[in-house]
């Protein structure tokens, strides 16, 4: 079936059990708030996971996933007579090198996606709001 998703929980022991896939192609994600999601095959944080292929009768076990631990940034919004101001839109954006040039990354739930090639080797951001 073309789009079929699967999920499971962990137990107390952190093992999971996922039964009955459908032979294909598949992202394997986990996640927990707190946590950095991660991808199967995944090499860094930033780094794409890899494609799991499932053969008819495949049996793949012993998978293990370190989630690594996510940071908090916190603060506050206030306008010019510093009063509260509700409904800010707040984002997080990554500096990171692509192609040998320098870009901005959202971070997204999923990817971070590129919003920005700023062709600036000396620019700083300090807040977006």
């Amino acid at each position: 079936m073309r789009g079929q998703s699967y999920f499971t929980f962990s137990g107390p022991d952190g093992k999971f059990k996922l039964e009955g896939i459908a032979p294909g192609r598949y992202n394997l994600s986990v996640w927990r708030t707190g946590f950095v999601v991660q991808d199967y095959g995944q090499k860094s944080q930033a780094g794409q996971g890899a494609v799991l292929a499932l053969e008819p009768g495949q049996k793949l076990s012993d998978l293990v996933f370190k989630l690594v631990r996510s940071s908090v940034i916190s603060g506050r919004v206030l306008d010019e007579d510093g009063e509260p101001m509700p409904r800010v839109t707040v984002q997080a954006f990554r500096f990171s090198y692509l192609q040998g040039q320098r870009n901005f990354f959202r971070m997204a739930r999923w990817r971070p996606m590129i919003v920005e090639n700023t062709g600036c080797s000396t620019c700083r951001l300090d807040a977006i709001i």
